[in-house]
């Protein structure tokens, strides 16, 4: 019986090992698993036993792109810190050396690695860590204070509206492409639903009674539903119909697979509208925006539940210039005078 490791390259056969050595490192690290959870978690587990623990048992419900992203980010820090340190040894000294090490990464930029991804480096580890307490697996926590760097300035491309707009361009360079690559920007500009999301859906995930999709493998990894916009309630219902519920919506080459969405299909797509500086990510931002902008009923706490950001922080520091102290304009509108006269 094969059982799979995703983590690594190839999977181990169970039962049976290439070296003696393999074999008795996963004996060892077995023992040290059972004696923590006896023992009600230890403190001198090894730092690649807790991030391989997490890979297993905490990424289930991500979805497979962001998924690979959070392994790739872990074995980094793996590389870095070393497989056999224990994880009380893994203090804020180690996080910075790491942090020197991205910063200096070369990302074809020239300009190393953006604050904001080193960031996202950072808070996978604290949760792969945080998960081995919860389960038992580590006592405690060994980094009580994170000293990172600061965010990076947010990021909100809007494409322009109107005769003669980016939009409009950009819908022209639509009609021209593949239909399957307009389908998808209409689902992601309805939704605000990511690349990933939109790409990985299935017939069961499209709640036409209710109007919305139903994301099932999503970046946080909860489940949550995403209204859809009105305009593109026809053309959902034609592409799902004929499907079965388990049927992708954009069916890949491979059976059972979804389409392969790489960059440059995109990037094609945008050098014909004649748009620059537009990724399909600020497709979010759009949607977001001009929800806000067209709809004053909507709220930042709306906008955040639709886009499935785990913090209100990331909702308010993108968008809130277009909710510019709504909380004063409602109280001031109140007519409440708690009884005083």
């Amino acid at each position: 019986m094969t059982v799979k490791r995703p983590w690594l390259e190839k999977p181990i056969v169970k039962g049976g090992f290439d070296l003696e050595r393999e074999a008795r490192s996963w004996g060892n690290k077995k023992e040290l698993e059972l004696d923590a959870v006896r023992e009600g978690g230890s403190h001198d587990m090894p730092f690649d036993y807790v991030i391989d623990y997490y890979i297993e048992h905490g990424t289930r419900d991500l979805s497979a792109i962001w998924r690979g992203k959070v392994v790739m980010m872990l074995e980094r820090w793996k590389a870095w810190i070393g497989d056999d340190r224990p994880i009380s040894q893994v203090g804020m000294a180690a996080i910075r050396g790491m942090i020197s090490d991205l910063e200096g990464t070369d990302t074809g930029s020239g300009q190393g690695m953006r604050p904001t991804t080193i960031r996202h480096h950072a808070k996978v580890l604290k949760r792969a860590i945080s998960f081995a307490v919860k389960d038992g697996l580590v006592d405690r926590h060994p980094i009580t204070s994170w000293d990172l760097p600061a965010e990076s300035p947010p990021r909100n491309r809007v494409l322009t509206r109107g005769p003669g707009s980016e939009l409009e361009s950009l819908m022209k360079a639509l009609d021209r492409s593949e239909h399957w690559i307009k389908d998808m920007f209409l689902i992601a500009i309805a939704t605000g639903a990511r690349r990933t999301e939109v790409g990985s859906l299935r017939r069961r995930n499209i709640d036409l009674e209710h109007r919305c999709i139903r994301l099932e493998k999503t970046k946080s990894g909860l489940k949550r539903p995403v209204p859809i916009l009105g305009f593109a309630i026809p053309r959902v219902t034609e592409i799902c119909e004929g499907l079965a519920g388990g049927d992708f919506l954009f069916p890949g080459e491979k059976e059972g697979q979804p389409k392969h969405f790489p960059k440059a299909v995109w990037e094609r797509v945008r050098i014909v509208a004649g748009i620059q500086n537009y990724t399909w990510h600020d497709i979010r931002h759009c949607y977001a925006t001009w929800l806000l902008e067209d709809h004053p009923e909507v709220t930042l706490v709306d906008v955040q539940k639709i886009l499935g950001h785990q913090s209100y922080r990331t909702t308010e520091r993108i968008y809130v210039h277009l909710r510019p102290e709504t909380h004063i304009l409602k109280v001031a509108a109140l007519s409440a005078d708690f009884g005083v006269s």
